[in-house]
């Protein structure tokens, strides 16, 4: 079982009304883990990488910090905002 709670710290424009999309996934058994979540973003707010906090467990394991990679990224072809989490530890 995976869990992927997601911590925010928000900081100087916060997004007061962070919303959380689709969830795309690259999850196979012994690979790092790959998750894309699309943000819904009110008009006019933002949220940067910086401010993103992810903690992944598998079962009872919770991964160290260093093992894990978060940021934000915009679609250029849509313009979505989605928040990208990624392990470098299987």
């Amino acid at each position: 079982m995976l869990a992927l709670p997601l911590a925010l710290v928000l900081g100087a424009d916060p997004a007061t009304a962070l919303g959380l999309g689709k969830v795309s996934a690259a999850a196979r058994l012994g690979q790092p883990l790959d998750v894309t979540v699309a943000l819904r973003l009110e008009p006019g707010e933002a949220i940067e990488s910086r401010c993103v906090q992810a903690e992944v467990r598998f079962g009872e394991r919770t991964l160290a910090q260093e093992a894990i990679r978060t940021r934000v990224e915009t679609s250029r072809s849509t313009g979505e905002r989605r928040l990208r989490v990624m392990t470098t530890l299987p």
